[in-house]
Order: C-alpha cells, then sequence, then structure tokens
C-alpha cells in the first residue's frame, strides 16, 4: 500500500508539467458545498477537529466510514445567496443525500447531490454528482476505503465525470499531550473530471490563460486532527489539512471545535486557496459551524422493532460561510442512525473444572 502511494505521487510530479491548472473558483470544493459539515469541519480528511463521519465524508476520505456501525442516512441542502446589486445571479443551491450501510465484511457508502451556481465570482455551472464507496479496517488503527465517482453537468457545456478516489486514515490513542489523534491520506480525482471549457469566470479570467478541468485530476490531500482536551464535560480539538492539486496549487484547511456532554459543538474553520488568492477571488472570513445530537424512539413501529431500529440517534447540523465576498452559503442538515451503538465489548470467560488446579 505504501509503494502504490509513493507512486502515485511520483506519477503527480510528473505530469504537473503537462497541465495548465486554472479551475474555476471554487472548482476543487464544489462538492462540499451541499454539506453544512464540510463546509463547517474544514473539509478534514481525518473526520473533523472531534471525529466524525457521514456519507458525504467520502469526498474528501474514501476511508472515513470506516469505524461506523450503524445504518446512517443523511440529507441536507445549502442555498448560496449573493447581494450584490451587480451580479447577474441572486441566487443558488446545492443539495444531497447518502447513506452509510456498514456489514461484516466492509463498509459501504453512497452519496448523491446537486450543485446549481452560475454566479459571476463562482460559475460552476449545474451538475449532479454520485459516489459509490467501500472502506474496511486493515489493522486496528490503519482503515482503507475506495469510491467510485461519476457524475454529468449542463448549462455552460454538457459533460461528464468518472474518476475514483483512495484513502488511508490512522487513528490512535494518543501521541503525546493530544488524545484521539489522527492522519489522513487521500488521493482523490482519478480519472475524468469537468473541463471549465464555457465557464466564463475561472480563477485566472485572463482571456489567454487556458481553461482546466474541476476538480483537479490527482488531487492529493494530507491532514492531522486529534483532542487537545478531553474530559466528560468538554472536548477541544483541532485539524488542519493540505491539498496539492496536481502540484500545482496549495490549498489549505483549519479548524478547532468545541463539544459540550457529547451533545453540542460549535466549530470555526477557514481555508486559504494559494491559486484563488493569487487571482483575487478572496475568502478569509472563517465559516461557523453549529451541531447538536437528540435521540428518540419508536417503539409502536413494528417493522423497525423487527430489525433493532426502533431507537433513533440523529444530529442536525447548520452553517455559514462567505465565498468570495459576494456568495453567502448558509447550510442544515440531519444525519440519522438507526439503532443503538453497541459500546459494551465482549466479556471472555475462562471455566474452571473443580478438579483442575487454580
Amino acid at each position: 500500500m505504501k509503494k502504490f502511494f509513493i507512486s502515485v505521487i511520483l506519477s503527480v510530479l510528473m505530469l504537473s508539467v503537462l497541465s495548465a491548472y486554472n479551475p474555476p473558483a471554487e472548482g476543487e470544493n464544489f462538492l462540499e458545498l451541499s454539506s453544512p459539515r464540510l463546509l463547517s469541519n474544514a473539509s478534514s480528511s481525518c473526520g473533523g477537529p472531534i471525529f466524525y463521519s457521514s456519507a458525504d465524508s467520502i469526498n474528501v476520505n474514501a476511508a472515513l466510514p470506516t469505524s461506523e456501525q450503524l445504518i446512517k442516512i443523511n440529507l441536507a441542502y445549502t442555498a448560496l445567496v449573493s447581494f450584490n446589486p451587480s451580479e447577474s445571479h441572486h441566487f443558488g443551491s446545492a443539495m444531497q443525500t447518502g447513506i452509510i450501510v456498514p456489514t461484516k465484511y466492509c463498509v459501504f457508502t453512497g452519496f448523491l447531490n446537486g450543485v446549481l451556481s452560475n454566479f459571476d465570482t463562482m460559475n460552476l455551472g449545474n451538475s449532479i454528482n454520485g459516489k459509490l464507496g467501500l472502506s474496511k479496517e486493515i489493522t486496528n488503527n490503519i482503515n482503507f476505503g475506495i469510491t467510485l465517482n461519476s457524475g454529468v453537468c449542463w448549462g455552460n457545456q454538457t459533460d461528464w465525470a468518472l474518476s475514483t478516489n483512495l484513502g488511508l486514515l490512522c487513528h490512535f490513542d494518543t501521541l503525546g499531550f493530544i488524545k484521539d489523534f489522527r492522519y489522513g491520506l487521500a488521493v482523490n480525482n482519478i480519472g475524468k473530471n469537468y473541463t471549465a471549457t464555457d465557464l466564463d469566470f475561472p480563477i485566472n479570467s485572463n482571456p489567454s490563460a487556458e481553461k482546466s478541468m474541476f476538480p483537479t485530476i490527482l488531487t492529493v490531500r494530507t491532514g492531522i486532527a486529534g483532542l487537545l482536551l478531553s474530559t466528560d464535560s468538554v472536548k477541544l480539538g483541532f485539524s488542519l489539512d493540505i491539498s496539492t492539486p496536481l502540484m500545482q496549487n496549495i490549498i489549505i484547511d483549519g479548524g478547532i471545535q468545541l463539544g459540550i456532554k457529547d451533545l453540542f459543538s460549535i466549530t470555526i474553520a477557514d481555508r486559504f486557496n494559494l491559486a484563488e488568492y493569487s487571482n483575487g477571488h478572496i475568502d478569509i472570513i472563517p465559516s461557523l459551524g453549529i451541531s447538536f445530537k437528540f435521540s428518540f424512539r419508536l417503539d409502536d413501529n413494528q417493522l423497525l422493532r423487527e430489525r433493532g431500529w426502533e431507537e433513533i440517534n440523529a444530529e442536525g447540523s447548520v452553517a455559514y460561510k462567505m465565498l468570495y465576498e459576494d456568495v453567502n452559503a448558509l447550510s442544515a442538515g440531519v444525519d440519522v442512525s438507526l439503532g443503538k451503538r453497541d459500546v459494551t465489548p465482549p466479556v471472555i470467560q475462562i471455566f474452571i473444572d473443580e478438579g483442575d488446579d487454580e
């Protein structure tokens, strides 16, 4: 596995000299626009400052859903709004749904989203995108995942995408003073992605600049995350990711998250995209996210009782992020887990016959 990832990275280095880099603004992360979690959790390849996984997690690291024990259903919607009077479009949308299905052999994940964004400063066109993922625990500390990605876009130009993502997640109980330390590595968008031929506002709007596909092929993403403070009442975590799309740009995602009683959390995160910043697409205002957990029972539903799903655990999330001064993202979503997570380890007893010596 290590040799494979090294060979992929070397291939990226060789290919980087063959391709111009000029995707549309936010083109590297446009699949994350529909998710309040990814908007506010720094798009972490390690599951955020305080670990959490959902169906949309496979957008950043295919290995993240591996630890899920229950079927988890996701729904989310983001309103994209511009208040700039000179903007030709003032409203866009991004929506998603997904599911995680754990089995005794591996964890399956499905994800579907749509993005409608035709703003002057963030022209991503219209697209429907889907992913199918498979993840599995390799050792007690290492998880591996792979996804198959597909999609179709229209409006500015009809196009299609077909690619794959690979991901690793390494987790440790402690590393120095950091608890629940995690290291993530992903190689995303291996294959054909969307071209930007007819999109009017790429990062570099110079007419002589060649436009490139988005998201960028062979994007290497690596990151760390962990807990700086962990008690029964309070958790304080951090995450830091670095992405290098085809080794022609550097994107840094960082965030902190405060959790209270494992019921409520607030997250502040920000992103620095070197290429976008250099071309005037400046996004320096941090995103804000709030999550809260709640549960209820449906004992009267026989179908759910037969499957052990009568206890419903849910987590709602809301987020706000300003994009390039002109576009505001307001997002809300919910994850619903069916059943009760098993947190009690098995008890092993050794029986000794009465006549045996102890």
